[in-house]
């Protein structure tokens, strides 16, 4: 009789939930990768409101995000950033092409109400890279309610 796999006892399963978690693991090649740790920083000094979340919110928001899964994460990214398009050119050359089209913002949920904040304190409260939303954005789904998938 042949045995059952079972998935969950997998190294590459293990791997993926720890990674999806936040947690520190081992990767494929052997190499270690640390635990993801909320960055506070209350210096901020853009126009936007970054100075109202306190430092229990911002830690609060960040094991909340990490304890989400891929599509809930995905679901927390279509509501807390907007892309639009750029609005307009302040280059003094503007005979070259310009490679960027899009400008995003981006909100954190606190009190159930969306704040708005600088890019730099949304990624260090989060823990996570430009390249994650921007990839999202890419790759959104664009049928009747836009939602992913």
């Amino acid at each position: 009789m042949k045995r059952k796999r079972n998935k969950k006892e997998w190294k590459k399963s293990q791997r993926k939930h720890k990674r999806q978690a936040g947690k520190d693991y081992i990767n494929s090649k052997g190499a270690f990768v640390p635990e993801k740790k909320c960055v506070y920083k209350n210096n901020c000094n853009c126009r936007f409101k970054c100075t109202s979340v306190t430092e229990e919110q911002a830690n609060s928001l960040f094991s909340e995000f990490w304890n989400m899964t891929d599509t809930e994460k995905s679901n927390f990214y279509d509501k807390s950033t907007v892309r639009e398009t750029k609005v307009r050119d302040r280059r003094r050359n503007r005979d070259k092409e310009s490679k960027r089209c899009f400008s995003f913002k981006y909100y954190l949920p606190i009190f159930s109400q969306n704040v708005r904040v600088c890019k730099k304190f949304y990624l260090n409260v989060l823990c996570i890279s430009q390249r994650r939303i921007s990839y999202f954005h890419e790759n959104k789904k664009t049928g009747i309610t836009g939602t992913p998938e």
